[in-house]
């Protein structure tokens, strides 16, 4: 159960990252 959660908060970190640190400019 947390596994999946740690899994896809990993990926959408990962995704974030490669747009340098710009990917919560959508507020």
């Amino acid at each position: 159960m947390q596994l999946e959660l740690i899994k896809v908060q990993v990926a959408f970190f990962m995704q974030f990252a490669q747009k340098g640190g710009k990917g919560y400019e959508y507020d």
